[in-house]
């Protein structure tokens, strides 16, 4: 599978988002960005456990992509946490965020100071670590609409999905899809031509399909709905 990028500019945020934790309590945090080209209208609000920092401060450089409309569509890790778990927890904080609409596709960086107050304790259960490493919605033609091919429709916005490695279950993955788009650019009969094997990975498929925008090239006497397909590959490999 090839990786997908869609990056317009590139902006660069110094402020790093603190977050202090006490030993028996959690602590909330908002993000704060200064910049008037990159302002979070929803900041990532970050709940932290004492048991989640292992004892020690931690640190997390992310690179935030967003859409026009201020839709968080890929994140990367630039310095890790050391702590898998505790980047995936930030990870999915941050996906379900949101910038304030900027008119173009743009990249920030962000760091998070993660802070530990408490008292070093060895009371901490351990916590089943997860792959940080997702999968987004790279479909065929969204990857031939990227590199500037002629395709029989096109994304209007990357749809806002990311699947864990985990939840492929040991073996890559495929998903081939079909729907309908009416001359006004209406998305409907969403149906699974190829299943992934998985109920629960086809169903985060529709859903993703079923929130984005398509358009597509139409003739002025089109009056009927025309039936698109597409496809997505969940390669294992893609993970180490």
């Amino acid at each position: 599978m090839k990786k997908i990028f869609l990056i317009s500019t590139a902006l660069l945020l110094n402020q790093s988002i603190l977050a202090d934790v006490a030993q028996t309590s959690s602590a909330q945090q908002a993000a704060e960005l200064t910049r008037d080209s990159a302002q979070w209208r929803i900041a990532p609000r970050i709940r932290i456990q004492p048991c989640d920092l292992e004892n020690q401060n931690r640190k997390l450089d992310l690179q935030i992509t967003a859409n026009p409309q201020g839709k968080v569509t890929d994140v990367k890790v630039l310095e890790s946490t050391g702590v898998d778990h505790l980047d995936q927890k930030i990870i999915k904080t941050v996906y379900a965020s949101r910038f304030r609409p900027t008119g173009e596709t743009f990249t920030v960086s962000q760091a998070f100071a993660l802070n530990f107050t408490g008292q070093p304790t060895a009371s901490c259960r351990p916590v089943k670590q997860q792959n940080t490493c997702v999968y987004l919605f790279e479909t065929k033609v969204l990857g031939e609409q990227i590199l500037k091919h002629k395709t029989p429709f096109q994304y209007r916005e990357v749809p806002k999905f990311f699947i864990h490695k985990d939840e492929l279950k040991g073996e890559s993955r495929e998903v081939h899809f079909s729907f309908k788009l009416s001359n006004k650019d209406q998305i409907s009969n969403i149906k699974i031509n190829k299943s992934s094997g998985l109920n629960h990975l086809d169903q985060q498929v529709i859903s993703a399909l079923s929130t984005t925008r398509i358009t597509s090239d139409k003739k002025w006497w089109q009056f009927y709905k025309v039936t698109h397909q597409d496809q997505i590959v969940f390669d294992l490999n893609k993970c180490p």
